[in-house]
């Protein structure tokens, strides 16, 4: 009997294969018949050159960092019937694209984070850049270096990231705004609504007379995820660096563009320098 092995202690691809291959008692730990399955697809991984496998007839082939499901076959009498859970009791073949965040699938941990060794600018992008994604770990030890320990930024690293890659958005741009417009995660708006971003409640603002009344959040993500939609929606509109966000007028007041690029420009350099440190 081939000894078990604990999901937990292992990681990237080889943690995704072991998972998949975790079918009889979902426990974090592979055993019996389940270690030999496990090797087999983790032996077909290698032999395709790291880029599919397959578990009980369910076929996976890796797509960048995550892994699509490319096909897999079920019978009716199948015993691992948990396999067709959620599908039709005639379903013979499906063929589907797994998201990412379904898949939990990241970043090989053993892969070392890479330096961002270009100095942030008015000319630096908002958009995001694959070959400069942030490695999350580093980037929220990063963050947290830079924050106060009751700042309502801590722990949000994952979601800026998140956010940042479903719209297409720079997350060290988006990070330095939350810092700037919230003095870091430490303001009366973010302590008391949520709101990291500065984001402006023109109804009430309106009703109040008031040139600006703090929106209020249920959460920080949500906060984050309507921050980025709106530097993706001045990004569609030709807003595409740093410095022409700042004066546009549309994050900002204009009058206060130079003062608000300076901030966010500091932030980022310094997240970018920390971030480095930690690489």
């Amino acid at each position: 009997m081939p000894d078990p092995i604990d999901i937990k202690s292992l990681s990237g691809a080889e943690k995704f294969i072991a998972q998949k291959s975790d079918i009889l008692n979902h426990n974090q730990k592979i055993e019996g018949d389940e270690v030999s399955i496990f090797n087999a697809a983790i032996k077909e991984y290698e032999k395709s050159g790291k880029q599919r496998f397959s578990v009980l007839g369910t076929v996976y082939e890796r797509v960048g960092e995550t892994f699509k499901i490319v096909r897999s076959f079920f019978q009716r009498d199948d015993k691992e019937s948990l396999l067709t859970e959620g599908l039709p009791n005639d379903a013979t073949r499906v063929e589907t694209l797994v998201p990412p965040e379904i898949l939990n699938i990241t970043k090989d941990e053993n892969k070392a984070p890479v330096k961002i060794n270009t100095k942030f600018t008015a000319n630096t992008s908002v958009s995001w850049d694959e070959s400069q994604a942030p490695d999350e770990k580093t980037f929220e030890k990063a963050l947290e270096s830079l924050i106060p320990p009751n700042s309502k930024l801590k722990g949000q690293a994952k979601y800026f990231i998140e956010k940042s890659k479903k719209y297409g958005i720079n997350p060290f741009f988006l990070v330095s705004i939350a810092m700037h417009e919230s003095a870091r995660g430490n303001s009366s708006a973010a302590q008391n609504h949520n709101n990291v971003g500065g984001i402006n409640d023109t109804i009430q603002a309106r009703k109040l007379h008031r040139k600006f009344f703090a929106r209020d959040f249920s959460s920080v993500d949500d906060c984050i995820e309507i921050m980025a939609k709106t530097v993706a929606k001045r990004q569609s509109e030709q807003y595409t660096t740093v410095g022409k966000v700042a004066f546009s007028g549309r994050y900002c007041g204009k009058s206060e563009g130079h003062g608000w690029q300076k901030a966010v420009l500091s932030f980022m350099e310094s997240l970018r320098t920390k971030y480095n440190s930690f690489t």
